[in-house]
């Protein structure tokens, strides 16, 4: 299913049921304005998810390599995760007879956690991911249907070490990460697809997701860097000069605003960026990935992707597009 071009794979997407092109209705936003002083022309597709068919989001991921769904969970669908990550911090300070306890603002409970104990503020970062709240979220039937239409087909993997409950502070450059494909830290099938859910709304100054529309449907070469930590999330970054990243710089998309309920999916070769957090506010998303197991390449290679225990697997699986 991929071919050679440039020294780059080529990742041909599956056609969807007897009649895969649609026309999707796109979003454009001409008055947005980059840093570097270019309006932005590009556009997304942005779909209401109660009239939508299935082939426009596929015809989406294999045209533009991203969609905006709105309206796709409701208010308490969304909502359950934030709950049940608040009850993890209030059983914590209640252990430590804090007067906060008692608080259902998740960053206040945070925030009193971090001023006694910054290991456990930082550990609480992560627990989202294990609770049961977030896991029927991320395996809800109405985001697999969707999935389904993206990649043409309904032999999932939900890879689960690369699914989070992203929780962003406000003046953090923890999660400030460059231009990057989302294929080379997973490795799963070459059509899978990242899934963007905001648990709150996302406004420009919380660091929104930035896109290159059209951009996919190319494995990118990578460096690795070798004193990198095991999983710095900036540890295989992309080959690219100067013209290309004024390229794309150029041809960029702010995913914002988003309300909660609605779902970005993306193409895992789509070129994204998140930004630092600016706000006075946390960004609480949920995030992930689905692939599918019917996938010629990763049944030939006996379904091998880059896990937890494999984080570099990328130069396994590609060491052609490796660069020391």
């Amino acid at each position: 299913m991929a071919g050679r071009d440039q020294g780059h794979r080529r990742v041909f997407c599956r056609p969807f049921g007897p009649s895969h092109h649609s026309e999707v209705p796109v979003f454009r936003d001409p008055e947005r304005v980059l840093h570097q002083g270019t309006a932005v022309t590009d556009s997304i597709p942005r779909l209401a998810a109660a009239t939508l068919e299935p082939q426009q989001v596929h015809a989406a991921i294999r045209d533009v390599g991203c969609v905006l769904l709105e309206g796709v969970f409701t208010t308490e669908e969304v909502q359950r995760p934030l709950d049940a990550w608040c009850e993890i911090l209030r059983a914590w300070l209640h252990e430590h007879g804090h007067p906060a306890a008692d608080s259902t603002d998740p960053e206040a409970l945070h925030d009193a956690i971090r001023a006694v104990s910054p290991d456990a503020a930082q550990v609480a970062l992560g627990l989202g991911r294990d609770l049961p709240d977030y896991i029927h979220l991320i395996s809800h039937p109405k985001l697999r249907a969707l999935v389904g239409a993206a990649m043409g087909s309904t032999n999932h993997q939900l890879a689960f070490d690369h699914c989070l409950m992203r929780v962003d502070r406000p003046l953090s450059d923890a999660t400030n990460f460059t231009w990057h494909q989302d294929y080379t830290y997973n490795v799963l099938s070459e059509d899978a697809v990242t899934f963007w859910i905001p648990l709150v709304p996302i406004t420009a100054e919380m660091g929104p997701l930035s896109v290159v529309p059209g951009s996919h449907g190319t494995i990118r070469p990578a460096r690795m860097v070798s004193d990198a930590p095991r999983f710095d999330p900036n540890r295989l970054p992309l080959v690219v000069d100067a013209a290309q990243q004024a390229d794309w710089e150029a041809r960029r998309v702010e995913v914002y605003p988003v309300s909660p309920g609605s779902l970005l999916l993306f193409s895992c070769t789509l070129l994204h960026r998140s930004g630092p957090n600016r706000s006075n506010r946390t960004r609480f998303v949920a995030n992930g990935r689905y692939g599918r197991f019917d996938d010629a390449a990763l049944v030939r290679r006996n379904w091998y992707t880059a896990r937890t225990k494999y984080p570099h697997f990328f130069a396994q699986a590609h060491p052609d597009l490796v660069h020391e």
